[in-house]
């Protein structure tokens, strides 16, 4: 029997993950929007366009997960325990990613040509201006409510994000999830025409996928 709540990662396919060697790496190339030039006259001097480049870096953590077992302490039971122990340690280091992923979107990350450059929560969402502010459809804070993702669908298309192409996600608390669960727009089928609430859970609405985590 499992004693524990959270049995895997549940943030990790919401992220990109690739291999890599070495003491840190340069994962993606970031290139910023540019703009074209009209051409107004015959061989006119070809424009030189100035894209902006960025890289983000990241750097291996290493983690450890060991238990003592003895041949003496599998012997007074019918069910062989090894297995349990097993799931256990896969279990925290399924955590110990979500933790690590959580650090990465709400603290600093390391960004520019040599990975020299802090760049912060509210640096990468310029400078606030993509939060949803907590007082959002309300005079106080509420919770998570419709008003809130429509503004943060509108934020994303202001952006020109893609989002028919790259999915939306979103981690959200059991609380937060209770509060979409008080919303008639989100489990009422008057709203949407297929239903959004299965076996009493909210896995998507709005186009966002939600990730149920207590660690937030």
């Amino acid at each position: 029997m499992l004693l524990w709540p959270q049995n895997v990662s549940r943030l990790q396919g919401a992220v990109m993950v690739q291999p890599f060697y070495g003491k840190a790496a340069s994962v993606v190339e970031q290139f910023g929007q540019t703009n074209t030039v009209r051409i107004n006259g015959i061989h006119s001097d070809t424009p030189i366009i100035s894209t902006p480049q960025d890289k983000r870096w990241v750097f291996p953590l290493d983690y450890a997960w060991a238990e003592l077992t003895h041949q003496q302490d599998l012997l007074p039971t019918l069910v062989e325990p090894t297995n349990g122990y097993v799931m256990a340690g896969a279990a925290a280091m399924g955590r110990s990613i979500d933790d690590e992923i959580l650090s990465g979107f709400f603290n600093s990350n390391k960004t520019g040509e040599n990975g020299s450059t802090d760049t912060g929560l509210l640096g990468a969402f310029g400078g606030g201006s993509q939060v949803v502010a907590a007082t959002t459809g309300s005079s106080a804070n509420t919770g998570l409510n419709i008003a809130k993702l429509r503004a943060a669908k509108r934020i994303l298309l202001q952006a020109e994000v893609d989002i028919d192409a790259d999915p939306m996600f979103m981690a959200i608390t059991a609380k937060q999830h209770d509060d979409l669960l008080n919303k008639a727009q989100v489990i009422s089928l008057d709203y949407n025409s297929t239903p959004v609430l299965v076996n009493g859970k909210i896995s998507s609405f709005m186009g966002f996928n939600f990730i149920h985590s207590e660690r937030i």
